[in-house]
């Protein structure tokens, strides 16, 4: 299975944080999303958006053990949903998504998520704090 990550999951050392799983992930981007950061904090969630691309990577050999530990991980927050998502090479796959619930829509800034305003600013700390 394939699983497109487009926020703290997308640095391999958060993805082995989280999952205790070295992965090695390919440029993707899915198409009709936008990705937002959520009010308060420095991960972000996305939400169907038309016209929106949203880039991130998508890491494969994904099994089930592993999607239910994410699954814990993200929470009611969000929700697992197929979608097609466009890898480097331009072919389409399926992959598993995290997508915020609409109920927690509103906890979403309208400001887009900058992936390296948190590698650069966030992800040493929000690490340590995962080891808590």
């Amino acid at each position: 299975m394939h699983l497109f990550c487009y926020g703290t999951l997308q640095f391999p050392a958060c993805f082995r944080q989280v999952t205790g799983r070295r992965l090695t992930g390919k440029p993707a981007q899915l198409e009709g999303y936008a990705c937002y950061s959520v009010t308060g904090q420095v991960f972000p969630a996305i939400c169907a958006e038309p016209g929106a691309v949203t880039p991130g990577v998508i890491y494969t050999g994904i099994g089930r053990r592993l999607l239910r530990k994410l699954d814990a991980y993200e929470s009611d927050f969000y929700q697992r949903s197929r979608v097609q998502v466009r890898v480097s090479e331009g072919s389409v796959v399926q992959a598993w998504v995290y997508i915020i619930r609409p109920r927690y829509r509103n906890c979403l800034s309208r400001d887009k998520w900058d992936s390296e305003v948190f590698r650069v600013k966030h992800m040493q700390h929000y690490l340590r704090h995962q080891q808590d």
